[in-house]
């Protein structure tokens, strides 16, 4: 028996040893399996640190780069010196962010697993994607430089020269194509990083600086790609402009009276014809004209809508389609755009360009004098009513054929004319309509395009139409006061008021026809009533509350039938917005103000669920024609509130906020509070 048990026992020692001899294999293993990884970590750090140093020189250097192009952006020399010298480092930050990205790119895939770490784990999430916008931002941003700059250099932007200009961009149109291949490559990177994801340093980077970048930038090369096609050098031969001449002095709603048109013929960058003709002599009996907008029959007895009065509709795309159907009736052509223009447009243009050589002209025509000279013009000399085939628009012709030459002659300098032309497309002095699909959707963008467009919350235009057969638009002075109360937000409401005053004088009796005209003034009426058809227009849902229309007599209209006092709600087809109408009559020396109080839409506060904050939107359309209409704001907002942003300029008074500006380009205000 205790054999038994000792050779029992000595199988179970061995067993224990087995099993401490199995389990130090297996730490042994285990060691070494926590060792591999420790050695590949080790041997990361050794390569890393070389890695680390290449990346961070190559880091170092694109920073400078970039700081040189800051300075040269800051430098006070011209704009194509400036362009010149930007080539070098641009091929230098190129070549810098290529070698950075090379020494990155294998570890851009780890980026995905280290959304955990603090603060930066977002950005290293969508490395790829950034590391994908900035390589094909510079890319872009190389080729179109080096696509452009042999015009550059060639002195090709001192002067404007639109055939070398038309040729120049027809044959960089390739590479152009190309640059805007990349830039839509980065457009579709940028669009897959949300900022909301990243650091706060890099999504103020990207949306702050990158994105009106990556903007401006699309818009540029959709003009240099576009632009032989809208010069006519392609193979569907010229293209033809419609172009519209208004009169602010007989205002109407996109500028002012259509007073003379013509057809702008351009082929292969070169100006072929341009003559302008008596907006009177456009119309064709012949053929069926379209029933006139209901106040011109009833205000001015117009039954049909004749071409003079096609810019009645306010939305200058509804108007440029009527101009261009009702233009054809007595020339039977079709255009390519339609571009039209105020008196105010030629004066910034004249600027610019200098005195032309205006035919027949007394003296020289600038910028100071071509409006008097313009007036003046009209009233007929002997010899010109001996002149068989004159009329009193001859000298819009020749003025505008003589800038229109000299801007196509080259002896322009671009950098000036490229600014009035911003500033007046921003100004509604010039408004354009293209048949290019590209270049619709910029001008839309930029709202050149006259379309009457509401924007992200509340919405105000007033828009006056001189009905009255007379130039008294001339000494009309106008203001416009809107108060909007949102003390209880979603219930808000607004009140406006619009003030005119007719510096008109000596006009003792309001006569709509057969009127007796002051001396000197039979061919240019001003010194006169002002008859107005004013329209209000808001966002879509606002409910009238409160108008006291103005009661005209009778015997002052040309129909001399009852006019009924009335506000009207107009349904004129514009997406968004409610406008109301009213006729108005304001003798000379005399004032006259119309308010109007409307409850405006419930959602015309927005909210931040995270932060609290409200926030009230406002956008103010001009009306095309006018120069700078006095406008104050006023908004009350709900007590105890407080004011967090409001417009620079704004004058903050408790829980009310005061805004006064010269309406002189479209407003785009916001004002952000909270309510404890």
């Amino acid at each position: 028996m205790p054999e038994k048990k000792i050779a029992t026992r000595q199988p179970r020692e061995k067993s224990r040893e087995l099993v401490r001899e199995n389990r130090g294999a297996r730490k042994r293993r285990m060691r070494w399996w926590y060792l591999v990884p420790g050695l590949i970590f080790l041997s990361l750090l050794i390569l890393g640190g070389i890695k680390a140093s290449r990346i961070y020189d190559l880091a170092l250097r694109l920073r400078q780069d970039l700081t040189k192009i800051q300075e040269l952006a800051g430098r006070s020399d011209s704009r194509v010196e400036r362009l010149k010298d930007a080539g070098p480092l641009l091929n230098s930050l190129r070549s810098d962010f290529v070698s950075l990205k090379h020494e990155v790119e294998p570890f851009l895939g780890m980026g995905a697993w280290l959304k955990w770490v603090p603060v930066h784990g977002g950005d290293l999430a969508a490395a790829r994607d950034l590391f994908e916008l900035a390589d094909s931002l510079l890319a872009a941003a190389d080729q179109t430089y080096k696509a452009l700059i042999p015009f550059v250099e060639g002195e090709g932007l001192s002067r404007i020269d639109t055939y070398r200009i038309t040729n120049f961009l027809k044959q960089a149109r390739p590479d152009l194509e190309e640059a805007q291949a990349e830039l839509e490559r980065a457009v579709s990177a940028r669009d897959r990083i949300e900022p909301d994801r990243l650091s706060p340093q890099v999504g103020e980077i990207l949306m702050e600086d990158v994105d009106p970048v990556l903007e401006t930038f699309q818009d540029v090369l959709t003009v240099a790609v576009e632009f032989p096609g809208l010069m006519g050098a392609t193979n569907d031969g010229s293209v033809k402009y419609l172009l519209l001449v208004q009169n602010e002095d007989e205002l109407r709603p996109t500028g002012g009276f259509i007073t003379a048109a013509d057809t702008l013929v351009i082929r292969n960058g070169r100006l072929s014809t341009v003559t302008f003709v008596n907006s009177g002599n456009l119309d064709n009996w012949d053929r069926p004209y379209p029933v006139a907008p209901w106040q011109l029959k009833q205000y001015m007895n117009s039954r049909v809508l004749i071409f003079r009065d096609s810019n009645w509709f306010t939305d200058f795309r509804t108007a440029a389609m009527y101009a261009e159907y009702l233009y054809s009736y007595s020339e039977d052509q079709s255009v390519d755009g339609v571009i039209a223009f105020d008196q105010h447009f030629l004066v910034e243009l004249l600027k610019v360009t200098g005195p032309p050589e205006v035919e027949d002209a007394p003296y020289p025509i600038d910028a100071n004098n071509v409006v008097e000279y313009m007036r003046a013009a009209k009233e007929p000399t002997p010899e010109n009513l001996a002149t068989p085939g004159w009329n009193n628009k001859v000298f819009l012709n020749k003025i505008t054929i003589a800038l229109i030459r000299k801007v196509f002659s080259g002896d322009v300098e671009w950098e000036p004319l490229f600014t009035i032309l911003l500033q007046e497309l921003n100004g509604h002095h010039l408004l354009v309509q293209l048949d290019n699909p590209a270049m619709t959707s910029l001008l839309e963008k930029y709202a050149w395009d006259g379309a009457v467009r509401p924007g992200e919350g509340d919405f105000l235009m007033v828009v006056d139409s001189n009905i009255g057969f007379n130039k008294t638009s001339t000494v009309i002075e106008t203001r416009l006061s809107y108060e909007v109360d949102l003390r209880n937000p979603i219930s808000p409401s607004g009140s406006l008021t619009v003030a005119h005053v007719n510096r008109a004088e000596g006009v003792k009796v309001c006569k709509h026809w057969s009127k007796i005209k002051a001396e000197g003034e039979q061919y240019y009426p001003v010194s006169d009533c002002y008859w107005n058809y004013l329209r209000v227009y808001t966002p879509d849902g606002t409910k009238l509350l409160e108008a006291v229309p103005q009661d005209i007599p009778d015997n002052w209209m040309i129909i001399k039938r009852q006019n009924p006092s009335q506000v009207d709600f107009l349904e004129e087809d514009i997406e968004g917005v409610q406008a109301f109408g009213t006729l108005q009559v304001v003798q000379g020396g005399e004032s006259l103000s119309m308010n109007f109080r409307y409850a405006l839409p419930a959602d015309m506060v927005g909210s931040d669920p995270v932060t609290g904050y409200q926030v009230y939107r406002l956008k103010v359309q001009k009306q095309p024609g006018t120069v700078a209409i006095p406008l104050t704001i006023q908004i009350r907002f709900p007590k105890n509130s407080k004011i967090e942003a409001s417009p620079a300029g704004a004058e903050v008074k408790g829980y009310n906020v005061q805004y006064q500006a010269k309406l002189s380009e479209d407003l785009n205000l916001e004002f952000v509070f909270v309510v404890p």
